[in-house]
């Protein structure tokens, strides 16, 4: 059994002011107290020959090889791999950190290392051994197929028959199946850094440490039902398609509706609607967990986003019909069923009230004592 003597010294091959590891960041005197310090490293700090026995890596380690290669001819995959190896080599443990925002898996990572620490994975763990899905997300897979989306020429529907696209899946399988006993979730964006609000910008809270949010109580006297702020223009076409049926179905189908806020705003107007609205709709972006989701916590509002019973993730903040309200994936659904929720305003504000009251709990005393005691049962597995 391995204990936390062995991890007295933690470097985490990453950028420590990116959000994704502000949770780290805030409790390094916590987490030492524990008997485990942790140290971040990038190529301008990384010396090998005085990194300790085990090691963290960000997947954004990634972008270090690009920016250092630039646009050379250099295979900087291949070369990743290498270095990854390379780091295999001189340590007992390597524990990568995959912080992006879909569910995909790295798979050709996996050989490389001891443990793969992901945010968010599908609860059905057998949907990575049957194929790839179109567009690598489940959502953009049920859209592609159940409403003929063909525009899209990143995720060609003719790929599925490609024998070069078989050969990658093929391998891809394999690889899974021969190392899935190395995954697990580490925790989602619900624990990055919410200080920031329309009048204090980012670079001023960097250095602190604490964690005080101001939060908005939840009430019925708000100027919006409904707050629909998002983007849906993305590389592809099939990641914006939800996004923006979900506009068109509130402009053409909901038009008579005054109490909607639809459309990109700018950032400060969109914080201001948020906390005067009842209710917020995040749809998935790049992926199902949208930052939108804990910004709607804070600002005191009922959570609306399509059914999340797909994910296992940590904090798990998505009760069905508690501390948000769920909508299927359908979108014929939609109309009724956003019209249907709205018109309950009471239950709208009992949402509000769970859902922030949970996102509150994290980060107590005893949220955060939690988060290091699950920090570091990740760390110390048995290889």
């Amino acid at each position: 059994m391995r204990t936390v003597e062995n991890f007295k010294y933690l470097p985490i091959l990453a950028y420590k002011w990116n959000p994704d590891w502000f949770p780290i960041w805030c409790n390094l005197k916590n987490l030492k107290k524990k008997g485990v310090k942790v140290r971040f490293h990038n190529f301008l700090n990384l010396n090998m020959n005085k990194l300790s026995d085990n090691i963290a890596i960000d997947n954004r380690i990634k972008g270090n090889f690009i920016t250092a290669l630039g646009k050379s001819n250099i295979d900087k995959q291949n070369i990743l791999l290498l270095f990854i190896n390379k780091l295999k080599k001189k340590s007992k443990s390597l524990i990568y950190f995959d912080n992006k925002s879909s569910t995909g898996i790295q798979t050709e990572i996996l050989p490389y290392i001891d443990k793969y620490l992901k945010g968010k994975l599908y609860k059905d763990r057998s949907l990575y051994e049957k194929r790839t899905f179109l567009g690598n997300r489940i959502f953009t897979d049920f859209y592609a197929k159940n409403y003929n989306i063909k525009e899209d020429n990143i995720y060609n529907l003719s790929k599925e028959n490609d024998p070069e696209e078989k050969s990658k899946n093929q391998l891809a399988y394999q690889l899974y199946m021969d190392n899935k006993h190395k995954l697990d979730i580490s925790w989602n964006i619900g624990l990055s850094d919410y200080r920031t609000s329309y009048k204090i910008p980012r670079h001023k809270n960097v250095f602190s440490k604490k964690v005080k949010l101001t939060y908005i109580k939840p009430n019925n006297d708000r100027k919006f039902d409904l707050a629909a702020n998002f983007n849906y223009k993305f590389a592809s076409n099939i990641i914006g398609f939800q996004r923006k049926e979900f506009l068109r179905i509130l402009i053409e189908k909901m038009k008579d509706y005054k109490n909607i806020s639809i459309g990109k705003i700018p950032k400060y107007i969109y914080r201001k609607t948020m906390a005067q609205s009842l209710a917020v709709l995040s749809p998935f972006g790049e992926g199902a967990i949208c930052y939108r989701d804990f910004e709607t916590f804070i600002y005191g509002a009922a959570l609306i986003k399509p059914n999340m019973d797909h994910l296992d993730t940590w904090p798990n903040l998505y009760k069905k019909q508690e501390t948000y309200i769920p909508l299927s994936w359908k979108i014929e659904d939609w109309e009724n069923e956003i019209t249907e929720i709205l018109a309950d305003k009471d239950f709208l504000k009992e949402i509000a009230e769970k859902g922030q009251n949970a996102y509150k709990s994290i980060w107590t005393k005893e949220g955060q004592e939690k988060f290091c005691d699950r920090f570091i049962e990740l760390i110390t597995f048995d290889k």
